[in-house]
């Protein structure tokens, strides 16, 4: 096979072309799945890598004008991408599983309690009286009401991160003040 150079393949991303684009894959997938799977280890499904995969081959399309020849070269500049964008992977994966396993603990301690609604309501607002007011108000949204994090992070003006991280840190609050003893 006959290896076409970097500043053919620049080019054609530039112009959109979806050649260059199959050519990236061709010469630089392996490349890019293997920073993947370096990032993402074993412990991540298959099935998360490959979307990984496709979101930088993504970014590499749309964003290549961000690409600067004079900086360094194209294939150090997709091992980057790849390298930041399967970390942002990492952390999303690792905040969805620490939530499933907060929403399993809280299913296990009450699968045996069976209180109605209203019940459930009030007792979450018993619970949530220690957090300050704008923290209330996402627990609030988040748990009673449904809202995605996007939604809270965008009726609040905040980042979405900042969100995961009020939240994470009232659960762990309210975790303490039920008496619960185990570090997160």
């Amino acid at each position: 096979m006959i290896r076409v150079k970097d500043i053919e393949i620049v080019e054609g991303l530039r112009k959109q072309d979806m050649l260059a684009l199959h050519t990236v894959i061709d010469q630089y997938g392996d490349l890019i799945y293997k920073v993947v799977h370096s990032v993402l280890d074993t412990a991540h499904s298959k099935v998360l890598v490959d979307e990984c995969v496709d979101d930088i081959l993504l970014i590499v399309w749309y964003n290549i004008n961000s690409y600067d020849e004079n900086r360094g070269k194209f294939k150090n500049w997709l091992i980057s991408v790849a390298k930041f964008k399967a970390i942002d992977y990492k952390r999303k994966s690792n905040k969805i599983y620490q939530l499933q396993e907060f929403q399993q603990e809280i299913y296990e301690e009450g699968k045996n309690i069976d209180p109605t609604k209203e019940e459930r309501d009030c007792n979450f607002f018993v619970l949530i009286k220690e957090l300050n007011e704008e923290d209330k108000k996402i627990f609030i949204k988040r748990y009673l009401d449904e809202y995605s994090i996007q939604e809270i992070a965008l009726e609040f003006g905040m980042t979405r991160d900042t969100v995961y991280s009020r939240l994470s840190r009232g659960r762990k609050k309210l975790k303490k003040m039920l008496g619960g003893n185990r570090d997160e």
